[in-house]
């Protein structure tokens, strides 16, 4: 068991699910070859799951989710669809205080706006209260490159980001009521201090 384990209010939306597979091994080092299957989509495991020697739940392998309901699971029901998506996890830990992970892998396709976007990639990392990572997107309706970190560590979470936008469809992403078609291409930069928009610092 993990022991003070607490999941996320978001999760409060999943009204059934069941798990099927195979679990081998022994409690403190198995491997779990899973099928978990929600109202807000489906998760498929090929992982590997121990005790390291300072006691920290590790974890290695796969995880591919199917029709994932992303709106709901992020509160962010007027943005975002469903998802589908596979990544490549290695890391250890399961609290803001000592988690340490990696995550390599693409999101086939994503819901946004009622458009459909493919063939976006990610690699990150999260140790303790830090993420910093690059994603990319390469779609008919644009390209987006995001790189950076946000740490939110304190009362007052930093965020360094650099976010490059290239022949962005504002129309066809229904980002604008115009009825022409425009494009952007630009680059953006965030180096900002704080989450009250009123107490924020930075550029």
């Amino acid at each position: 068991t993990i022991a003070h384990l607490q999941l996320p209010a978001n999760l409060d939306s999943i009204d059934y699910y069941s798990i099927s597979g195979d679990f081998t091994g022994f409690t403190s080092d198995f491997v779990a070859e899973a099928s978990i299957k929600t109202n807000l989509g489906s998760i498929n495991t090929d992982l590997q799951l121990f005790k390291n020697r300072l006691g920290n739940l590790e974890y290695h392998g796969i995880l591919k989710g199917k029709e994932l309901d992303a709106g709901k699971l992020s509160l962010q029901e007027d943005l975002l669809g469903t998802l589908d998506m596979k990544v490549n996890i290695d890391g250890s830990g399961t609290s803001a205080d000592n988690i340490n992970v990696s995550l390599i892998g693409t999101i086939d396709s994503v819901i946004f706006m009622n458009n459909q976007l493919n063939t976006i990639t990610i690699n990150g990392s999260f140790v303790r209260n830090r993420a910093f990572g690059r994603m990319t997107l390469n779609d008919e309706l644009g390209n987006l490159d995001i790189s950076g970190f946000i740490d939110t560590k304190g009362n007052n979470p930093e965020t360094d980001l650099v976010i490059k936008l290239e022949d962005i469809d504002l129309y066809g992403l229904h980002l604008t009521d115009s009825l022409h078609k425009a494009k952007i291409s630009t680059t953006l930069t965030a180096d900002a201090t704080g989450l009250d928009p009123d107490k924020i610092n930075g550029t």
